[in-house]
């Protein structure tokens, strides 16, 4: 019986690594290609790790004089865009989680009806320009300063918490503010923590809303500088000369390495949540 289960052990630990490779060969194959040079990435074939190394691409992203303001900005849109949107999407769901609330299902149809008909990019431009938001990091934060489907797993969650533990709370005379903040939050953290995780995802990687709402050059964050400057690597490589292409062209590097500079920094967050993000995957799936 030891000998079985040994071996299924074995056997489901050799078919979990092949799984886990198959998820990490890719980030290695962008990696290797974004420290190729150009003459051995011209001689193609599969390649897992450099024979010689090249920093030539990332040197051309960091030439950019406005890719540093751009990390700021980035971080500036992250963070801030990250806690207006936890505070909204809590506040929103706790209140949506007491279904004895007068007008629940109106409130509930009106939010739900979001998720299927929007106002579009139009109107959402004319309320942000009314506001004098326009060419200022608000625009690009109140755009998106909540998600129908992220409150709605979270009031799931809420829904999950016994009701108990309020009213003992109550009765001891908490007021509703010290329940949401000294109660039902710390004991709520693997959802919060996933769903931060997923709208930090979402504000880094934004670069639709920031280029339609951001004028100034300076302003701009990391994925509307990158995709300028892969916009301007792919025009030159399509004027440059035949020897002049094979001798300095940078394109497929370049593109990897964007994609390394924008992912490291927000995969760096991730192992500070995971002892979080492993408990609330599956949050919200029991009640409705």
């Amino acid at each position: 019986m030891e000998k079985k289960l040994s071996f299924f052990n074995a056997f489901n630990y050799a078919l979990l690594f092949l799984f886990g490779l198959t998820a990490l060969y890719p980030f290695i194959y962008i990696l290797t290609i974004s420290l190729m040079p150009v003459a051995d990435y011209l001689k193609g074939g599969i390649v897992l790790f450099p024979r010689n190394i090249s920093f030539e691409a990332y040197l051309h992203i960091f030439r950019n004089g406005n890719i540093f303001l751009s990390y700021k900005s980035t971080l500036i849109i992250a963070i801030a865009g990250t806690f207006t949107n936890l505070a909204l999407t809590i506040l929103c769901a706790y209140v949506l989680s007491k279904t004895k609330l007068k007008g629940y299902k109106i409130f509930m149809n009106m939010i739900i009806f979001t998720m299927y008909f929007k106002g579009g990019l139009i109107p959402s431009y004319m309320l942000m320009r009314g506001l004098g938001f326009i060419d200022s990091y608000m625009a690009v934060i109140l755009t998106g300063a909540i998600s129908t489907y992220y409150m709605l797993v979270l009031r799931s969650f809420f829904l999950n918490i016994p009701e108990s533990l309020e009213e003992a709370a109550i009765i001891d005379g908490a007021s509703a503010p010290y329940v949401l903040f000294k109660i039902i939050l710390p004991i709520s953290m693997p959802a919060i923590a996933t769903i931060a995780l997923f709208y930090a995802v979402g504000q880094w990687n934004s670069y639709f809303t920031p280029m339609i709402y951001l004028n100034s050059r300076k302003m701009w964050p990391l994925q509307v500088i990158l995709r300028e400057i892969l916009f301007e690597s792919t025009e030159s490589m399509r004027t440059a000369g035949e020897a002049e292409l094979q001798s300095s062209a940078i394109g497929p590097q370049l593109k990897m390495a964007t994609v390394i500079v924008t992912i490291v920094p927000i995969a760096m967050v991730y192992p500070f949540l995971q002892k979080y993000f492993v408990k609330g995957v599956l949050i919200g799936a029991v009640k409705a």
